[in-house]
Formats: C-alpha cells, sequence, structure tokens
C-alpha cells in the first residue's frame, strides 16, 4: 500500500516523528485539463504552450490554442483560444475568439466570444472588450469593460 494511501499516524518512522503524504499535483496533467475546461477547446490545430519558469518575447503568429503558464509579452490576433493559467502571465495585446483567464493579463484583450475570469483570475488593461463574460468570485478587472466593436463581430 503506497504510503499517501495509510492513515497519518501509521506513516510515521521509527524514531517517533509523523510525516505527511508527499505533496503532489492536483492533476498530473494541468495543461491537458486546463484546456479541457476552457470552450473551443479541441485536440486539433496547432498549439504553443509557454511552460511554467520560461519568459518569452516575440510575435506569435497563428495558432489555435496558446497556453500560458510562464510568462509571454507579444502580440496575437490569430489564436482562437488563450489559456492563461494560474501563475501565468501574459503581457502585450490579444484578439482572440475564446478565453479563460486563471492568472495575470496585462495590456489590450479583445475576446470575440465568451471570456471566463476564473477566482485567480486579474486582468489589468485600458479597454478590455469581448462579445460575453463570465467572472467568478475573486477575481480581479481594472480598466473598463466595454462591448465588442462592430467591426470585430
Amino acid at each position: 500500500m503506497p504510503i499517501d494511501t495509510l492513515p497519518l499516524e501509521a506513516a510515521s518512522d521509527p524514531g517517533g516523528e509523523v510525516r505527511s503524504p508527499a505533496a503532489r499535483p492536483a492533476t498530473a496533467q494541468p495543461v491537458q485539463a486546463l484546456a479541457q475546461l476552457a470552450p473551443g477547446a479541441d485536440s486539433e490545430g496547432k498549439s504553443l504552450t509557454i511552460p511554467r519558469s520560461i519568459s518569452y518575447n516575440g510575435r506569435i503568429g497563428s495558432c489555435e490554442r496558446l497556453i500560458v503558464e510562464g510568462a509571454v509579452e507579444t502580440k496575437t490576433s490569430h489564436s482562437r483560444l488563450l489559456l492563461v493559467a494560474a501563475g501565468g502571465v501574459f503581457r502585450g495585446t490579444a484578439v482572440v475568439e475564446t478565453a479563460d483567464i486563471r492568472g495575470t493579463v496585462q495590456g489590450s484583450l479583445i475576446v470575440r466570444e465568451l471570456l471566463t475570469v476564473r477566482a485567480s483570475g486579474r486582468i489589468v488593461a485600458e479597454t478590455i472588450s469581448c462579445g460575453e463574460i463570465e467572472v467568478e468570485r475573486g477575481a480581479t478587472l481594472i480598466g473598463a469593460v466595454r462591448p465588442l466593436p462592430d467591426d470585430l463581430e
């Protein structure tokens, strides 16, 4: 039986110390789990993931799904889905179909369909434009939320 399934007192070492079970991630594949939670996510098409502890600065061409776990400073206008994981930071301009924000977005954000800001999400933008918006309790929005401009619908 693995140690993490034993009662806490059964995990004691011979010296009398009680050890708690080893920490493990909530899910074995956080990127895949995050992608499945976002509307519009699919397994087809081009996907770009910026992993934790990686910083990227530069233009991102077209990709179906942009997943930010690390830090990105860029301009993207051809992505279908923007996912910013908790702890992830997106700085720059994004024009996307759908966005699911759990981390931080700083800059300009235009979402043609659904913008979802999770409890851990933070958006700091002069203007946030979207077709629809869902905001969980605890999320932070700094800036003006406006309807989508007619030329982008």
